[in-house]
């Protein structure tokens, strides 16, 4: 068997249909922005360095067999300028990508052994995760791993699954452990026996970022045969309640918030009961690949500190050992050795882990030996017992655009530090998870010891700083913020942190934290908070093995015309959508003529809800200044002034979709459309100081329109014309100047006066 699961004939459509636009991308037919709508839900991602690309290849059940490791290998061996990463979904990443040229090539030998970065970024359905130690877990009651395969090839086909509010993650565990973190994502199921009857308890509205939640228990049992519908019917609720406008505010978990408890489970329920009656789903767990059955040997041949530490017995009688891969990357060379190990001594495949580490399953007790050998011949890292300090972290900017500091280099420097301090061997291990800004992809609030990338400014300059957290998953709790310190202090809050643990007479970390391990934190936290001047100690300044100084101008472009692209997308999928259904249902137009109106009204700076005001600007923007076709002035008045349009077809609505859509492509970068003529706008605003030439108060209004409000106040400038903008603290800040940034202006002075900053940006030739 050359694969865990099948690529459906949808996907192999998708992927056709992709190669052909990124040759239009080429050829210059496709915008920059608009290829970045089309490739981020294909998978494929641009890193910090203009035009390098990542593909991120979706691993359904973490299992990679010979076939796939060959080929990632030979892939990364060919065209990437960085090992493949091992991410904390299971997926692989393939990094470094230059250019997009052979990105035809990568899709298609990916496709051949049924591999594909379909659904890998986005709005999209994520890898299903799972277990990593499933099939080969003493506790488990269910098997993880094929459950996430099947749900996989049931949900990822679904042309639907690509139109989401926000991600949709699901998670399966094996064992009532959660080790999967089920009961931490959007949707997860965790093992439960019910009067000898094996099934799920079910879970929803959770998941990791900048505002993490606990899900709730949407079902306190369901049998497996009732998962596809449980996961579809959410799926459903989440498409239809999510929020479309706001991607901070998307997620399935603010659904939760907005509702409340009681009524988001309710409605839950409702949506799975719908799902029973729309159609049927088979979900039978498949079988994942075994194709050399190993000999049961009950007693290890090997009974060391590496033994302890890396290797686990199964219900069965065979071993699991798991491989610890720093920081989850990989060369080609080593991926293609630890294939081949596997298929001579374990199960013939190699797991990912939510740890960023590889995974043998099925190895004989009287193979262990000889595996460790050859794991520390591969490289001696891989035969050394895991470090009392079990680290993941996601890349932060080393590649990302939205990281803020080197997540992988503090991992790193954490490495360096602990291997020159003495710890003890006692077996306490340490769960450190680092991310390099709040969004969680390093898995921080779960941790026993986390950190999230921050910034912060001391003596004029920015210093990259971590805000501390612990306690995750204490009592099913997220970990909880302790302080913030900066990143060149904590590889030594670590080690004094580890050693107090281990030096504590506490069977586990939970006792200890609760019995003086919180104390001894808030102290380090405190001792280590301070920041010298940068000419009393420059590595305060500097992110770790950076070459140069920490820098605001090295964070990633703002996301705001981004966020432009994503309200349009997705207004525009839901005018087709709501159009086709009231084709099929012979239902109302109106909901289609709404999405449609709405659709470009945010690169005019307005942002409307009331379906009469969304219609009226509508007439003011788009038919008064004939961007769209008069004819439609009729068809829109009705709309704005009647609840029903029993009187319009669905003909004309498409005709004026097609127009709108049209009027979209031919967008350029700033927003501005073909024919457009220029607005006067308001009248410059008097400044006795002389130092700005117009003045634009858009406090209180959220992002992306306040960018787009302040990027048509500059095309009222002429070029070395200085806007004066004052936005809100936080996502404003973060966010308007970078964009504004990226278009090609100056910003001149940013200050923060009382809760909001005052920007003065020069305009750009």
């Amino acid at each position: 068997m050359s694969s865990f699961y099948q690529i459906d004939s949808r996907i192999e459509n998708e992927l056709e249909q992709f190669k052909q636009e990124i040759a239009d991308y080429q050829a210059g037919e496709i915008t920059e922005r608009v290829f970045k709508a089309l490739r981020v839900p294909r998978g494929i991602y641009q890193q910090r360095e203009e035009q390098n690309y990542m593909v991120r290849v979706r691993i359904a059940g973490g299992g990679i067999t010979p076939p796939q490791a060959q080929t990632l290998a030979g892939l990364a061996e060919e065209f990437i300028e960085e090992e493949p990463h091992i991410t904390t979904r299971q997926d692989i990443q393939l990094q470094g990508l230059p250019g997009v040229k052979n990105l035809p090539e990568i899709i298609d030998r990916l496709k051949e052994v049924n591999l594909t970065a379909i659904g890998g970024g986005g709005n999209t359905v994520r890898n299903i995760t799972n277990c990593p130690f499933s099939g080969g877990c003493s506790n488990e009651l269910l098997p993880a791993a094929p459950a996430a395969v099947k749900l996989t090839e049931e949900l990822v086909p679904r042309e639907d699954s690509y139109e989401m509010p926000r991600k949709y993650k699901i998670s399966f565990s094996g064992c009532r452990r959660d080790c999967a973190y089920a009961a931490y994502t959007d949707m997860g199921f965790i093992p439960k026996n019910k009067n000898g009857t094996l099934g799920y308890e079910a879970y929803a509205g959770g998941g990791l970022g900048a505002h993490s939640a606990t899900g709730v228990k949407v079902f306190d049992f369901i049998e497996p045969a009732e998962v596809p519908y449980v996961a579809e019917g959410i799926k459903q609720f989440f498409r239809e309640h999510g929020n479309y406008e706001d991607k901070h505010q998307a997620r399935l978990r603010f659904v939760k918030q907005k509702y409340g408890v009681d009524k988001f489970r309710r409605l839950c329920r409702e949506y799975v009961e719908k799902q029973h009656s729309k159609e049927e789903m088979n979900f039978q767990l498949p079988d994942l690949p075994a194709e050399r059955p190993a000999v049961k040997e009950e007693t290890p041949a090997v009974e060391d500190d590496w033994f302890k530490a890396n290797v686990r017995s199964d219900k069965n009688g065979y071993y699991s050992v798991l491989i610890p891969i720093p920081r989850g990357d990989l060369p080609p060379a080593y991926f293609r050795k630890l294939s081949a190990l596997s298929r001579e001594h374990a199960d013939n495949n190699i797991y990912t882990a939510q740890s960023q580490n590889f995974i043998l399953k099925g190895v004989p007790g009287d193979r262990l030996k000889q595996v460790k050998e050859e794991l520390s011949e591969i490289k001696p890292a891989y035969g050394q017992p895991l470090s009392p300090v079990k680290a993941r972290a996601c890349k932060g900017a080393a590649t990302c655009k939205l990281g803020l500091c080197h997540s992988p280099n503090l991992s790193r420097a954490i490495d360096e530090k602990l291997q020159k301090t003495p710890v003890s061997s006692d077996g306490k291990q340490l769960k450190l998870f680092i991310s390099g800004c709040p969004n969680s992809c390093g898995h921080h609030p779960l941790a026993q010891l986390g950190f999230h990338g921050i910034i912060r400014r001391n003596d004029d300059r920015a210093v990259p700083c971590y805000q501390v957290v612990a306690a995750g998953r204490l009592d099913h709790n997220l970990a909880g913020e302790i302080g913030v310190v900066p990143g060149y202090e904590v590889p030594e809050l670590v080690a004094d942190f580890l050693r107090d643990y281990q030096a504590e007479d506490a069977k586990d970390f939970n006792t200890y934290f609760k019995n003086g391990g919180q104390d001894k934190l808030e102290e380090l936290v405190e001792e280590y908070a301070s920041i010298p001047p940068f000419t009393e100690d420059r590595n305060y300044y500097y992110d770790w093995y950076a070459q140069e100084q920490f820098s605001l101008e090295k964070v990633g472009e703002g996301e705001c015309g981004a966020g432009v692209i994503s309200l349009i997308e997705s207004d525009l999928k839901e005018a087709r959508s709501q159009l086709k259904k009231a084709e099929k249902d012979r239902g109302d137009l109106k909901e289609a003529l709404i999405a449609t109106a709405r659709a470009l009204l945010v690169t005019r700076g307005e942002d409307a809800d009331d379906p009469a005001e969304i219609f009226r600007l509508f007439q003011q923007h788009f038919l008064k200044t004939e961007l769209i076709s008069p004819e439609y002035k009729d068809l829109v008045e009705t709309a704005r002034v009647s609840d029903q349009l029993s009187e319009v077809s669905p003909e004309q609505v498409r005709e004026l979709l097609k127009e709108v859509t049209d009027l979209y492509e031919a967008m350029d970068s700033s927003f501005n459309f073909p024919g457009e003529t220029e607005e006067t706008g308001e009248s410059p605003a008097e400044d006795s100081a002389g130092d700005f030439d117009r003045e634009k108060d858009l406090r209180g209004v959220e992002c992306p329109i306040n960018y787009v409000k302040a990027k048509l106040e500059m095309e009222q400038l002429q070029a070395g014309e200085i806007l004066k903008i004052m936005v809100d603290d936080g996502e404003p800040i973060e966010n308007v100047p970078p964009s504004l940034r990226e278009d090609g202006h100056t910003i001149l002075k940013q200050e923060k006066v009382e809760d909001y900053y005052e920007l003065l940006v020069k305009k750009g030739a």
